[in-house]
């Protein structure tokens, strides 16, 4: 079979890309322990890419033990013994854990995070927990057994892993939460301005005449971030005493990133039960799932129905529709997390915990909207 040819329209690095996939097949043994992988150029032919991000694909699993290359003779796949005495003690390493490594937002911060740490010597070690709690916390636990010098952890939504982080603490081992965190834990912590943000956003609709204005969320409510952003709209809303009606708070509209086809359905539901004229969306995936199915529902954006929100500065995603917007900032995200960890693990601060907000990038104008949408 072919080789799955990368994605061009994906924000990760062609690169990282090209890593991820040779790692998977050696994972299905295509080529298993003292196989040689294909030449430099045979392998920027098979994956449409130039040798440099070859070259840059090969000395990362170099780094990482996966490959060895030999001199005059091409580049062989290491026996996971040797990998495993190859101890990441040995480098100056550093981890990312989160719960999927498919989200344009967390590329963002994971190019953040390996700018500061390469400048700084330190090897990135990416971890997926796959949203699993338990997975999360044997994670964590094997980069801390394993001598990897501390991590920058995006964690999943709840409260699963609490007393595994609070004895990481405990022992001083240093790690630093991203977005969103466990407000019971006295730890470092980069966040955005999630609060601030939504206030004005809001704001910005409420003053452009809207009155009815609905704050749409998926599967992940409880998490830190989200309810930030939910406490600035009701703000907003309090400041221009209007009622932040709970029933144009909409939760369960999308559940996860799967739709089950009946979403249409639902939307016009809601829309013909509290009459929004406009939609604040969590993130710029409920942004896209709400501009499909308004169109479907036979509504104009934003003539009969304006969405704003949260969004991301990546052309491929970010719609010139979605306005008010708070455009993230995940890079600056990564770099302040990863400046705060290796702070802590050089000895440069041995303090409380510090708590860094990072502003998002408002564009507060708001497309052209009919008259009679508004009331």
């Amino acid at each position: 079979m072919p080789p799955k040819k990368l994605d061009r329209h994906n924000p990760l690095p062609l690169y990282h890309q090209l890593r991820m996939a040779l790692l998977d097949r050696i994972g299905a043994g295509e080529f298993r322990p003292g196989d040689p992988l294909p030449s430099e150029r045979q392998l920027a032919a098979d994956y449409e890419v130039s040798r440099i991000t070859v070259i840059q694909a090969l000395k990362a699993l170099e780094r990482e033990g996966v490959i060895e290359r030999r001199q005059g003779q091409g580049t062989f796949v290491v026996e996971p013994t040797r990998r495993e005495r190859k101890s990441l003690a040995s480098n100056r390493t550093v981890a990312f854990l989160a719960p999927v490594l498919t989200d344009p937002f967390l590329f963002d911060i994971v190019r953040g995070v390996e700018r500061i740490a390469t400048h700084h010597g330190y090897h990135l070690v990416m971890m997926c927990s796959h949203e699993d709690p338990a997975q999360e916390a044997s994670l964590i636990r094997e980069a801390q057994t394993r001598g990897v010098h501390g991590a920058v952890v995006y964690p999943i939504q709840g409260d699963a892993s609490h007393a595994v982080f609070q004895d990481l603490l405990a022992q001083g081992y240093p790690f630093v939460f991203i977005d969103r965190y466990y407000p019971g834990l006295s730890v470092d912590r980069v966040v955005t301005d999630d609060h601030d943000a939504a206030y004005a956003i809001t704001d910005r609709l409420i003053q452009h005449g809207h009155r009815r204005i609905a704050f749409v969320t998926w599967y992940e409510v409880t998490c830190t971030s989200v309810r930030e952003r939910i406490a600035g709209y009701r703000a907003a809303l309090y400041q221009h005493h209007l009622d932040p009606h709970p029933g144009l708070i909409w939760r369960d509209l999308y559940v996860g990133d799967k739709k089950d086809g009946n979403n249409p359905e639902h939307l016009r539901r809601l829309l013909h039960l509290h009459r929004p004229t406009a939609l604040i969306a969590v993130n710029f995936i409920i942004a896209g799932y709400l501009l499909d199915d308004l169109q479907r529902c036979g509504l104009r954006v934003p003539q009969d129905v304006v969405i704003a929100g949260f969004d991301l500065d990546h052309p491929s995603i970010r719609s010139p529709l979605t306005r008010p917007a708070a455009i993230q900032q995940g890079a600056e995200l990564g770099q302040a997390a990863a400046r705060l960890l290796i702070d802590r693990i050089e000895g440069g601060y041995q303090g409380p915990a510090r708590h860094i907000v990072v502003p998002t990038r408002l564009i507060l104008e708001e497309p052209a909207v009919l008259a009679s949408a508004r009331g």
